[in-house]
């Protein structure tokens, strides 16, 4: 009995060296996580350009901004100043509203209010613009 209780004891001694040496490593990744976020964020440059017929805007991320289409009309967004690897990923809130293609080509559908949002995966913040299309 007593083998198997030093076993039992070896064993256990194991299993919390292994634990530890796992939250250690959790603790480190994390800590890495935090630091490639923090020097994300410090990056004045990333913005969206949105132009229409009539004007064009720059937007930056964690800001609000809307533009104004009419039924039909079209307007090309696209990331500016932003060095990325990354594809970014053009979603509309409601396509029967307005839609967005993969390169960022806003179309105006129907009368009402959406957004359009972009995501970048080498940024921890989505861009987001409301749309309000008219007749």
């Amino acid at each position: 009995m007593s083998e198997k209780n030093e076993k039992s004891k070896k064993g256990s001694v194991v299993l919390k060296i292994c634990l530890s040496i796992l939250v250690m490593v959790i603790a480190i990744a994390l800590c890495l996580i935090v630091l490639y976020r923090h020097d994300n964020e410090s990056n004045p440059e990333e913005s969206i350009s949105v132009s229409t017929e009539e004007s064009s805007k720059s937007f930056v991320p964690e800001s609000s901004y809307e533009i104004n289409l009419q039924v039909g009309q079209t307007c090309n967004a696209e990331i500016t100043d932003f060095e990325t690897d990354s594809t970014p990923i053009w979603m509309s809130s409601d396509n029967s509203i307005a839609t967005v293609d993969s390169s960022g080509v806003i179309t105006a559908v129907s009368e009402g209010t959406c957004t359009v949002t972009v995501a970048i995966m080498d940024i921890d913040q989505n861009i987001i613009v409301t749309v309000n299309v008219s007749k």
